[in-house]
């Protein structure tokens, strides 16, 4: 302060205690540098999107799962198809925002991205579309987690799990080689008995009689077609093939099964019926998949029943809520495969699909792990229901109109 004659006669002065501004100044510095490591290492970028005006922010980790320069800035938002989306993704993707823009309001999205150096990677998008505050403007507030390590982990696993699945048919086919070997050995015999006597009647010094002869002929094309079915019934069994749902009829699909699984029952002497439902509605599912689980089943049940006893193959509507859980009241269709064996002993029964877990001496303790994941992915159910000296009932129960879970 200075008097009139501009002399300082003393000094006025004021202080601001700043150590809580800093402190915050320093938390959010300490929470931004540990956002920023967070989103790195989950690989999560975030970014902000105003309409119709188009300004957009990309975070850090945007720019790196693009594989994009920060320092050209953000791609808007018109040219993102065209410029970061795969060719093939395209369409789709812009479906979507549109739907999202015009009605949800809200987009849940998984496309594949490609980087400028061409590399392709899959990304998963969430973004929720809101009014801003003055309400003059659209802002779109969202992530994108790059998913493809988990993608390649899925397919692995996929892949993995189908592997399993083959060798497990492989090892029916194995463990029914005697019966399935009897029942081709059957036509081979009977065609080699038709054709000798087809000679005998063309050497016979008076000639054929014409009628014989082309009987003769008829029951080798018989007998000839019998063994095929068998054969292509086979092999269409043992192929190793993608997952794919298609809608099968379960009915014709368990008669298609008894081709192979009769010559079983007849060598462990065991009756096979069926007690089919009429008019049964089609369900979407992979046929050499669900015949894998009925065939597992209906073997065991083979295994499990004393000479002279009957496997019972029974289809039925069911309308469940407990199986349908969030989606309602819904149709199912159920097939028990009943035996009349010794049943299951309380203590293995909550054991009984636990993998590598068996009672066979030669078991492998795979079949029924692998059936109940089968069902499953189909978004159905298996249960067991046993009661010793009685019999035991698997039942495979699936939904009329979904389809596959992960096809």
């Amino acid at each position: 302060m200075r008097d009139e004659l501009g002399q300082v006669v003393g000094l006025l002065s004021s202080g601001e205690d700043i150590t809580e501004r800093r402190r915050a100044e320093q938390a959010l510095t300490r929470s931004e540098g540990l956002l920023r490591a967070a989103q790195a290492i989950a690989r999560l970028g975030n970014y902000e999107i105003h309409l119709p005006a188009g300004s957009t922010f990309w975070s850090e980790q945007m720019y790196s799962i693009l594989g994009r320069d920060p320092a050209e800035g953000p791609v808007a938002l018109g040219d993102f198809p065209a410029t970061c989306v795969h060719p093939d993704d395209r369409e789709r993707c812009m479906r979507e925002w549109r739907r999202a823009l015009n009605d949800s309001g809200r987009c849940d999205l998984e496309f594949r991205v490609v980087r400028p150096d061409s590399t392709t990677r899959e990304v998963h998008t969430l973004a929720q579309i809101q009014p801003s505050a003055d309400g003059e403007s659209l802002v779109i507030t969202g992530t994108l987690h790059d998913i493809t390590e988990r993608k390649l982990a899925e397919d692995e696993l996929r892949q993995g799990q189908e592997r399993l699945t083959h060798v497990g048919r492989l090892s029916t086919m194995g463990e029914m080689a005697t019966g399935l070997a009897h029942e081709i050995n059957q036509p081979l015999t009977a065609i080699a008995t038709y054709a000798q006597a087809a000679v005998r009647m063309v050497d016979a010094p008076g000639g054929a009689d014409p009628a014989d002869l082309r009987e003769a002929l008829v029951q080798i094309t018989n007998q000839a077609l019998r063994a095929g079915e068998v054969i292509r019934r086979l092999r269409g069994f043992v192929k190793n093939r993608a997952t794919r749902a298609e809608t099968i009829d379960l009915n014709r699909l368990i008669e298609d099964l008894r081709v192979l699984a009769e010559p079983d029952a007849r060598v462990n002497d065991v009756r096979l019926t069926m007690a089919l439902a009429e008019q049964v509605p089609p369900v979407a599912a992979d046929p050499v998949q669900i015949q894998q689980v009925l065939l597992n089943l209906v073997r065991n049940a083979i295994e499990a029943s004393p000479a002279g006893g009957t496997v019972t193959l029974t289809t039925r509507m069911e309308t469940s809520y407990y199986l349908a859980g969030a989606h309602g009241r819904e149709q199912f269709l159920s097939l028990d495969v009943s035996d009349q064996g010794p049943g299951i002993p309380a203590e293995n029964l909550a054991r009984i699909f636990s993998p590598f877990f068996t009672t066979k001496a030669d078991g492998t303790g795979l079949g029924l792990a692998i059936s109940q994941r089968i069902v499953s992915e189909h978004g159905g159910v298996l249960r067991v229901k046993s009661e010793p000296t009685v019999g035991t009932i698997f039942t495979v129960t699936l939904p009329v109109e979904r389809g596959l879970s992960h096809v």
